[in-house]
């Protein structure tokens, strides 16, 4: 979704008329229920040209699509589950089996648990989230790290 009505708010080149209460406003429309059901929320920022138009030095697909296939692989062996088990399907109970938390992981994620009154729901996909970057990046254990970036894909920018 846009940031507020107009699309502007939190970019220099366009400033918004009514920020932030606009952005405050426009995003109230989406119910704390349904924002829960999103497994990711990631602000997206204008492409300006220069950007298209530039030398790119980044990962090739190739290469993200071998490290996909891996972290899969792994996520099916570790859940003795057929290739097309992915975190996400897993059941509350069989999540709690395979998560496995370093102690400063699991106090990042009581903490925002707390702090931010996550719901059940919130708590799960951040779990699943987190399960999910430590298997592309071939770790077992999910680091502080790891729940620090599935608490940043969830955090609504703009709202403050």
């Amino acid at each position: 979704m846009n940031p507020c009505r107009c699309g502007y708010l939190g970019d220099p080149a366009n400033a918004c008329g009514s920020a932030p209460a606009c952005g405050r406003r426009y995003a109230a429309r989406v119910s704390g229920p349904m924002i829960d059901r999103f497994d990711l929320i990631i602000e997206v920022p204008e492409v300006k040209a220069d950007m298209l138009l530039a030398p790119t030095a980044n990962e090739p697909s190739h290469v993200i699509a071998q490290r996909v296939e891996a972290a899969r692989a792994s996520a099916a062996a570790r859940q003795n589950q057929g290739a097309d088990c992915v975190n996400v399907l897993l059941q509350p109970d069989q999540l709690a089996d395979i998560i496995n938390f370093d102690e400063d992981a699991a106090l990042l994620l009581k903490t925002a648990v707390v702090q931010s009154h996550l719901s059940a729901r919130a708590y799960r996909k951040i779990q699943w989230v987190a399960r999910t970057i430590a298997d592309l990046n071939a770790e077992a254990i999910i680091s502080r790290a790891k729940i620090a970036k599935a608490l940043a894909y969830r955090a609504m920018p703009l709202q403050a």
